[in-house]
Formats: C-alpha cells, sequence, structure tokens
C-alpha cells in the first residue's frame, strides 16, 4: 500500500487588523524612510509597503505589511498564524517608533495558503467532467482545475504534476478537511502512464484564488 501523501503546509497567512488611527501616507513614508525603508505609489495603488526579514531568529520571520490611510493594516507572507500575528506586532512596534500611535484592534485571519503533492500525474480533463458541480477547468485561461470544497470557502488547486494548493482556510483545520475531502477525488483520476515533463506550480498565480472581498486589498486577492 503506496504510503499517503503529506499533509498541506502553510506558504502564506494573510490576517488584517486596525490600528485605531488614521494615517497620512505621506508623513509615514517620510518617517519611515529614514530607518526602514518603505514602498509607495499612490497612482498604482493606495497603501504603503513595508517588509521585514529577521534571519535572527529560529524560525527567520519573512512578512509584509499594507498601510491603508484608514489605519487598516494588512500582512502577508508568514508562514503561521503566529508568525503572522508576531509580524503585526513588529509592524505596530515600527509605526510607534515613528511617532504613530497604533494599536492591534480587529485583529483576524483573512486567508490562508497551503500546498502539498499526492505524488501522482492527475487528468484533470476527465476529473472536471465527472466533477463537474465542484470543478471548474479551463487550462486556456488557468493551468490548474479549480475544485470548490462543498459548504466551505475553501478553494483547490489541483495540477496535472499532482501538485495541491488550498486557499480560502482561516484555520489549519480548514485546510487538512479539504484536502481529505479532494485526496480520494484525485485518486480516483491518475495517469496510469506519466503524460509528460510538467511545469512547477507558480504559488504567485495561485496567490490570485485567495478570497479577500476588502476594496483596500491589493489586485490578485479577490
Amino acid at each position: 500500500m503506496a504510503a499517503p501523501p503529506p499533509p498541506p503546509s502553510i506558504q502564506n497567512v494573510v490576517t488584517t487588523l486596525t490600528s485605531g488611527a488614521n494615517l497620512h501616507l505621506p508623513t509615514v513614508v517620510r518617517r519611515l524612510s529614514r530607518t526602514y525603508g518603505c514602498e509607495y505609489n499612490p497612482k498604482r495603488f493606495a497603501a504603503i509597503t513595508v517588509r521585514i526579514k529577521e534571519s535572527n531568529n529560529a524560525h527567520g520571520l519573512t512578512a509584509t505589511a499594507l498601510f491603508f490611510r484608514s489605519g487598516k493594516i494588512v500582512c502577508t507572507g508568514a508562514r503561521s498564524v503566529a508568525l503572522s500575528r508576531w509580524a503585526l506586532i513588529r509592524f505596530v512596534s515600527i509605526m510607534r517608533s515613528i511617532g504613530f500611535p497604533v494599536c492591534m484592534r480587529g485583529y483576524d485571519v483573512q486567508n490562508m495558503v497551503a500546498n502539498t503533492s499526492v505524488g501522482k500525474q492527475i487528468d484533470l480533463r476527465r476529473m472536471a467532467d465527472a466533477h463537474m458541480l465542484n470543478c471548474n477547468y479551463e487550462p486556456e485561461q488557468f493551468p490548474g482545475l479549480v475544485f470548490r470544497v462543498r459548504d466551505s470557502k475553501q478553494v483547490c488547486l489541483l495540477f496535472e504534476s499532482g501538485q495541491v494548493v488550498i486557499t480560502g482556510a482561516k484555520k489549519h483545520a480548514h485546510v487538512t478537511r479539504a484536502f481529505r475531502m479532494v485526496y480520494p477525488i484525485m485518486m480516483q483520476f491518475v495517469y496510469e502512464q506519466p503524460v509528460r515533463k510538467l511545469q512547477t506550480v507558480d504559488m504567485d498565480l495561485c496567490s490570485e484564488f485567495e478570497s479577500d472581498d476588502d476594496e483596500d486589498d491589493p489586485p490578485g486577492r479577490r
């Protein structure tokens, strides 16, 4: 009996909070630029982008924050809920250090993205035809099959290579549940013979399926 595939590993956690203070973004940029550095182009996107990369701790924290005029802060890039919360604490500390009395209110996990591989090539066309209610497969537009988990907001992106990307979860248990649901279905459509060498999944492309309906959020996460 073949060993089961490895469980999905979290690749990105998106969290948000309301800082409790309106931010004058040009002033924030001016003060941040002196010490921390940031990116801000209001003609392209209405938020300041700040990145941290800390290699001097056990987890090697890497995260990106988006600061909006309303005081909303969006944090992406951390690989666990705990690290994402720690990153938000760091970003709040940075804002306080440049004179903005922000706080942490309304903290919430918006999305988790995880991936794994079943170790087999999957016939996505046959799977889509057999499960039309749950599947959307248009390879001319996107190379993966979009499998929507019933009675939930989770989406599984399935690729011929056997790779699986799960998005739309707010808890690790949701990720596990989604994979347990889609895995036995995938195994019904394994190619008997490998069809060809397949490309590696582009996680940036998959991030387009992250679910967050807030109008402040950048393109690609709606």
